[in-house]
């Protein structure tokens, strides 16, 4: 069956465009996140699986890994903290450093900002007024970067089953003071 174009799709049922159609815009990235205290099993998460080269990797990221395996293992906990930009100032929020997602705001090769196009993207496609819902929400991160935007008064559904990562979920959004805004379940 013929497309509202008239074209028609090929074998897998996709429709190729020509380099003309793409649609291109510049976005200009915005990360409201900055750590502000990261504690030390963060910061041993960060040396064990930053990418390395190979001796590097034997000498320091092996161990590291070896070693952190070990702490979480055992049960070892840290806090961190990081702040959000909002329009009506900055907010910390404390983090659990055992939760390694949080790695989205520390790990370098998150850096400038984690996953910078579907980030960009959320900004561009989320309108001001729009009901976002993120499921699988983690700590938030989608979530909050949302909720942060000046001039979004939406709503946001954040949904996490995981039960350790639903209370960071909570965490961020309370420390963050938008429980009006983002709805957690």
């Amino acid at each position: 069956m013929p497309h509202a174009s008239g074209r028609e799709p090929d074998m897998a049922g996709s429709f190729k465009l020509a380099s003309s159609e793409v649609l291109r815009r510049e976005v200009s990235l915005r990360n409201p996140f900055r750590i502000e205290m990261l504690p030390w099993l963060s910061r041993l998460h960060s040396a064990a699986f930053r990418p390395r080269r190979r001796l590097s990797k034997r000498f320091i990221g092996k161990p590291a890994k070896r070693l952190f395996r070990l702490l979480m293992g055992l049960g070892a906990t840290a806090t961190g903290h990081f702040s959000l930009a909002l329009p009506d100032g900055p907010r910390r929020i404390g983090f659990n450093a055992r939760n390694t997602q949080f790695g989205a705001l520390y790990q370098p090769q998150s850096q400038p900002l984690y996953e910078a196009e579907t980030s960009a993207l959320l900004d561009l496609l989320v309108g001001d007024d729009d009901c976002f819902v993120d499921i699988g929400a983690n700590w938030g991160w989608y979530s909050l970067l949302v909720a942060s935007r000046p001039g979004f008064k939406g709503k946001i559904h954040a949904f996490e089953p995981f039960p350790s990562t639903f209370s960071d979920l909570i965490g961020g959004v309370r420390g963050a003071g938008l429980e009006s805004m983002i709805r957690v379940s």
